[in-house]
């Protein structure tokens, strides 16, 4: 925010001359706006992530002159080509967006969002026909487009694509390789457990889950113990031993953040004492989640999985479903392999790279590398480094590059991939 200066402060315009903030945007953005609420979508194509929430209230005027300011610094995209200045935005024509913590907790909710952000092409193309048709019908839609010298063709744009064929699910028998529907490429189902017999098709290679730890707090005792039922149901259908784990209870006084560090220290050293611990949680807010997961990755490394009450516990209904993820998770972070497809190809290796920016130093970033080392693309090597002034691409990339190589050559008896598919994340 800039309480400094307010909608009837100026600014100058490329062209020297100046303008007061509540001017520009109701004659840049808000009687447009308006012009386009005929289409009764309540939203807008402003630019800056601007959006209007009630179109029909301005009627082409800000309210409020005296309002501070919001600022939007530019982005590193913005920097990359050369835009530095800062966008002031009117509060009065904004509204928040996006989804907050409690929103994505609650299933309900997002199975709701989920019909509308995830929908099949012949729907989306069905409401990019009707948003066409209803523009086209709009006097005011149509000056609007005029003014900006743009108009929308009468049909979708067609052309000729390629059909893949599907390719076998190589799981537990590779004489009975698992083939999936066509028109969702979904082959989780090759996963289901016999309800009766509690027998699948097993996972490509297994790691059986020996000297595993169950934490809990005291009131979700019914829970866990029906989950980790479950969880020896399905083990036998996907070809995993599973031991009974080594119970740990925690008292109501412990089940904070710092209850679940404590808890887990006084066990000892993770890894020379457990293969595998499994947390369960009952916060929302992803605090115990974020600081467990740091511990368990950073401070005292070992193979893990975190159980959330709202997500996965409280429906004891649905346990066996979801056991059978779960326990897919279990055995492959201990290095099991739950399904492969044939390359056709044996020297074939395929490499990932991407950055990230820390966002509480943003001096800080880091470069990421993971690369298939086997011919089946199932056993990956990963490695990563540090640089700064928010770099995209590290230097010492090829160094992360040729520690992955050296990885390559050790695991294929000196011989180093014949062909290189390198992923980078497009950033622009």
């Amino acid at each position: 925010m800039d309480f400094s200066q307010t909608a009837s402060s100026t600014f100058q315009r490329k062209d020297g001359s100046a303008m007061q903030y509540y001017q520009y945007y109701e004659q840049r953005y808000v009687r447009s706006a308006a012009r386009l609420s005929a289409l009764g979508r309540g939203r807008s194509t402003l630019p800056f992530s601007l959006a209007l929430s009630r179109y029909g209230e301005y009627i082409g005027r800000i309210t409020d002159r005296k309002q501070p300011l919001l600022v939007s610094t530019p982005k590193e995209r913005d920097k990359r080509r050369g835009d530095m200045s800062n966008v002031m935005l009117l509060p009065e024509v904004c509204h928040m967006t996006g989804i907050t913590d409690e929103m994505r907790a609650n299933y309900k909710v997002m199975d709701a969002l989920a019909q509308h952000t995830r929908v099949v092409p012949t729907q989306r193309a069905r409401s990019l026909i009707r948003f066409r048709e209803s523009v086209n019908r709009s006097q005011e839609c149509q000056a609007v487009m005029s003014d900006w010298d743009m108009r929308l063709g009468d049909s979708l744009v067609s052309l000729q694509a390629r059909i893949l064929r599907p390719v076998d699910i190589v799981l537990g028998d590779p004489q009975r390789p698992f083939k999936y529907n066509t028109t969702n490429a979904d082959w989780s189902p090759a996963f289901r457990v016999d309800q009766r017999t509690g027998r699948g098709m097993g996972m490509n290679v297994g790691v059986d889950i020996k000297n595993w730890v169950f934490i809990y707090p005291h009131n979700m005792y019914n829970q866990v113990e029906s989950m980790e039922r479950e969880l020896r149901f399905v083990a036998g259908g996907l070809g995993i031993a599973l031991d009974t784990p080594a119970w740990v209870e925690l008292q109501p006084q412990e089940t904070n953040a710092a209850g679940y560090i404590n808890k887990l220290r006084s066990l000892g050293p993770l890894q020379a004492k457990f293969n595998f611990v499994v947390v369960a949680i009952n916060n929302t807010k992803g605090e115990h989640y974020s600081t467990l997961k740091k511990y368990m990755y950073c401070q005292d490394p070992v193979p893990n999985q975190v159980l959330t009450f709202e997500k996965v516990l409280r429906n004891m209904q649905k346990h066996r479903t979801f056991a059978t993820k779960i326990l897919l998770q279990m055995s492959t972070k201990l290095g099991g392999v739950p399904w492969k497809v044939q390359i056709p190809t044996s020297d074939l290796c395929v490499v990932g790279y991407d950055t990230y920016h820390d966002t509480a130093n943003k001096k800080m970033s880091f470069g990421a590398l993971v690369m298939s080392v086997n011919k089946d693309l199932t056993r990956f090597y990963s490695c990563l480094s540090r640089h700064h002034n928010q770099e995209e691409m590290s230097n010492e990339m090829s160094i992360l590059f040729s520690n992955g190589l050296r990885q390559y050559a050790q695991k294929n008896g000196g011989k180093l991939p014949g062909k290189i598919v390198f992923y980078r994340y497009c950033s622009t």
